[in-house]
């Protein structure tokens, strides 16, 4: 079991960042047409829009999932899942964030998908859900008094869904109190997710996000990727 993060009061366990590029990595027992756990690497980038490659960026954190074998064969995105945030680039970094998600049917209006962000103690931060919604891709973020925090909401007349190579696919990030709003993006990933089936984000942070928030957030674009792309690469591969 990988050691938990030591962390000083105050200091925010994402180093101050305003954004975070995220890329999937291929597992080649996928070849096999057998499903793998998915892994992620997570790079510290700047909020400026233009910043989307991760070259030059310190890799900063792994993410690595636990799940069973017989669901991710048979079930797919179906599948429930535990998504394992360490610090630096391997998972035998300190951990510092869990973000689980429970058995969901794709597709169907009662049995949704949704995530619960806990910290390295087991402290629950918070959770995301993704209700049913006609003709969009939306999620509903609460934190840890359940209370709604942002809203995330993403058009489904976009053209990186349909052509991933000529644009992205956007999320935007809103504030249910009213303050700064943030974007979640689908970036395309090159002959990586053309040929590998493998998805890359960007996360840009709302202005004066606090460490919980950046977690809740996080966790929403995994269950982004998960929900709406992992189901979509796997019926292109």
């Amino acid at each position: 079991m990988a050691s938990i993060a030591p962390q000083a009061q105050g200091m925010d366990r994402f180093g101050d960042a305003d954004a975070f590029i995220i890329t999937q990595e291929f597992a080649a027992i996928e070849l096999c047409g057998i499903e793998a756990k998915n892994r992620y690497r997570a790079y510290q980038a700047g909020a400026d829009e233009s910043i989307t490659s991760t070259s030059g960026l310190p890799n900063t954190m792994y993410i690595n999932e636990e799940s069973k074998t017989l669901e991710r064969i048979c079930c797919g995105p179906n599948r429930a899942l535990t998504l394992i945030v360490h610090k630096g680039d391997s998972k035998e970094g300190p951990e510092m964030l869990r973000f689980h998600k429970p058995f969901h049917l794709q597709g169907c209006i009662c049995c949704r998908p949704s995530m619960t962000i806990s910290d390295s103690a087991g402290k629950q931060v918070g959770r995301v859900e993704d209700p049913f919604v006609c003709c969009a891709m939306n999620q509903k973020v609460f934190d840890d008094q359940d209370k709604l925090k942002y809203n995330v909401e993403g058009s489904i007349c976009q053209i990186g869904l349909c052509c991933p190579c000529c644009g992205d696919v956007k999320f935007d990030v809103t504030d249910a109190q009213g303050g700064s709003p943030g974007v979640i993006k689908k970036l395309f990933g090159g002959c990586s997710e053309l040929c590998l089936g493998t998805n890359k984000f960007k996360v840009t942070f709302p202005k004066n996000a606090t460490e919980p928030d950046k977690s809740l957030l996080l966790g929403a674009t995994m269950l982004v990727d998960l929900q709406y792309f992992e189901a979509k690469e796997k019926k292109q591969g």
